[in-house]
This record gives C-alpha cells, sequence and structure tokens, in this order.
C-alpha cells in the first residue's frame, strides 16, 4: 500500500458516516479497502462501494444479497458484477418491487449524484 491508500484504509475506519462514504465513493480506493467497507453498517457505504468499479468480483458477489434494496440496485449497475450474479439479481426483482418503493423514498434524499468514473 503506498501513502495515499493507508490514509485512505485510516478513514475508512473513521467513526463518522460521511467519511467512510467519502472512501467508498472515492476514485483511487483500493479494492482491499472497499472489501473492508463492504461490511458496513451504513446502507450509503456499502451503495457505493457496489457501484465502485474496482470492488472486487466476489463483494460484488456478496454485496447481492445485502437486505438493502438500494445496495442490491448498486450491485447490478456496476459494469464489474459476474453475469452469473445478475441473473439471481433479476430473479429477485419481483419481490423486491413492493419494499422498493418505500426505501426509494429514503434513498431520494441521499447523495444521489453519478459517480464520477460512471461512463
Amino acid at each position: 500500500m503506498n501513502n495515499s491508500d493507508k490514509t485512505l484504509a485510516a478513514l475508512a475506519a473513521d467513526e463518522n458516516d460521511f467519511v467512510r462514504r467519502a472512501v467508498a465513493w472515492h476514485r483511487s480506493t483500493p479494492g482491499e479497502v472497499l472489501t473492508m467497507l463492504a461490511a458496513d453498517e451504513d446502507d450509503f457505504v456499502r451503495q457505493y462501494v457496489a457501484r465502485h468499479r474496482s470492488t472486487p468480483g466476489e463483494v460484488l458477489t456478496m454485496l447481492a444479497a445485502d437486505l438493502g434494496v438500494g445496495v442490491r440496485r448498486a450491485v447490478a449497475s456496476n459494469t464489474s458484477t459476474p453475469s452469473e450474479v445478475l441473473a439471481v439479481l433479476a430473479g429477485m426483482v419481483d419481490e423486491d418491487e413492493d419494499d422498493a418503493e418505500d426505501e426509494d423514498d429514503a434513498e431520494d434524499d441521499a447523495f444521489d449524484v453519478e459517480h464520477p468514473d460512471a461512463e
């Protein structure tokens, strides 16, 4: 790990949710730090990890089973998500439609901006 990666790793352990969200969002956050953040208690941290292009496939597979609909949506939108995971997520769509309406209201108030790495 270089100094920048060490700084991001230290910030990933910060008690402030917003700091951890910023680390998960940062384009240079390495996969090993994203792996650590994938288990974060904050839904938005996990969503940002699920959207990040450097998140390892096995972490995306784990996040595909997350209880948060927004996290699973973020996994589905990540171009690095393995196709077999996408197939499983596609099968969950019907089950989640009712729950998604309730969660959408909460998500709309969050940082709803496109990731700088989005293509």
